[in-house]
């Protein structure tokens, strides 16, 4: 099962490193072409120990892969952290990620967030008539 992390800030590279070391395939996908190129050289914008080794050998063991195509990604990822560090355009990620998704979603929210921030995420995705779970 394709996994999706989107986000490559600190969350987001974090998230899609680990998951990838653990031998889940993981896609991460940011609008950010240069960004992306950089990330999947290895070339991390923040020290956290070891994970530039990490990146390159999931890279190079087709385990992650970086992309700037949002329909690929919510079509193939059927699991999907969004991992922003910021939750300022998460609803509408949310949305943008169910209307291009082929099936319903699980949506994993691991931005910071405040309380109630998941219930009004479906409460939008019922007025779009969407669907998706969130976690």
């Amino acid at each position: 099962m394709q996994t999706g992390v989107y986000g490559s800030g600190y969350l987001g590279t974090l998230v899609s490193a680990c998951l990838a070391d653990f031998g889940t395939p993981v896609t991460c996908c940011h609008p950010d072409s240069s960004r992306m190129v950089e990330m999947a050289q290895g070339n991390v914008p923040f020290f956290e120990k070891n994970l530039t080794e990490v990146i390159k050998r999931n890279v190079r063991a087709g385990r992650l892969v970086y992309s700037t195509d949002m329909e690929s990604f919510a079509r193939k990822a059927r699991v999907i952290f969004l991992a922003e560090d910021s939750p300022e355009h998460l609803a509408d990620l949310a949305l943008h990620v169910a209307r291009l998704a082929p099936k319903p979603p699980v949506l994993a929210i691991v931005t910071p967030v405040s309380v109630g921030t998941a219930a009004d995420i479906e409460k939008r995705l019922k007025t779009a008539n969407l669907k998706a779970t969130i976690v």
